[in-house]
Formats: C-alpha cells, sequence, structure tokens
C-alpha cells in the first residue's frame, strides 16, 4: 500500500485478512479456502480500473474490495456493473459515491460503513 493513505489501506487490508481467517477456520465458503490477492491502486482511477481487469481474469473470484478513495471507486462503478463483479467499500466516503452506487436492482457496489459511536465505545473499554 503507497500513497498518502498508506495505513488506512493496510488497516483495511489487516481487517479483511482477519476476516478470511475467521471464514476459512470455519470451513470455508462452501467447503473451498478463500485466499486474498491485493493490488495497490495508489489511489489513482486508471490504475484501479487495471486492477479490476486482473482480477477478473482471477479463476473462482468472490469479489473485490476497494480501498478508501471515492474518486477510484467512481471509476470503476461501469466496470462492476458491466462485469457483474461484487465489490464491497469499506470505510466512509464522499456523499457523491454513496449517492451514484444506490441501483435497488442492478448494484454491485456495497458500502460497509462502520459506526462511528460504536467503534467509541469499544475503544473506551
Amino acid at each position: 500500500m503507497s500513497g498518502h493513505s498508506a495505513l488506512s489501506g493496510l488497516s483495511i487490508r489487516r481487517g479483511i485478512e482477519l476476516a478470511i481467517e475467521e471464514i476459512n477456520a470455519n470451513g470455508g465458503i462452501l467447503g473451498k479456502e478463500v485466499k486474498l490477492v491485493a493490488r495497490d491502486n495508489s489511489m489513482i482511477p486508471s490504475r484501479g480500473l487495471d486492477n479490476l481487469e486482473v482480477f477478473s481474469s482471477l479463476p473462482n473470484l468472490i469479489g473485490v474490495f476497494s480501498g478508501i478513495s471515492s474518486p477510484v471507486v467512481l471509476a470503476e462503478l461501469d466496470y462492476l456493473h458491466q462485469n457483474k463483479t461484487l465489490m464491497l467499500v469499506p470505510g466512509r466516503q464522499q456523499r457523491r459515491l454513496c449517492q451514484t452506487i444506490v441501483h435497488p436492482i442492478t448494484c454491485f457496489a456495497f458500502l460497509c460503513v462502520t459506526n462511528t459511536r460504536r467503534i467509541s465505545c469499544s475503544m473506551v473499554r
């Protein structure tokens, strides 16, 4: 992970790795082990699109996770819809992104927004 938001990207990656460890410890998905393949988009929309093309060529792709860059995700939305590729978008994103990905039937990008109040309470405990 690179760029001025590298620490956020590494935190997202570690969270995904922990979730995958838990999924695999419980038998995987449909009995198959889940693996993470990561690529850095450096918060550059064209690099994000290049990464999507690489991921789409992988056999048995379940879905992709975005980083924290709304411009990159916005650039990727058409590709996701055209290729029916599932994307989970972690964290807080720009309002424009939140308004754009709300397609009730044909949506392939989903926001995974944390509740700041719950995080704060957990940190205090």
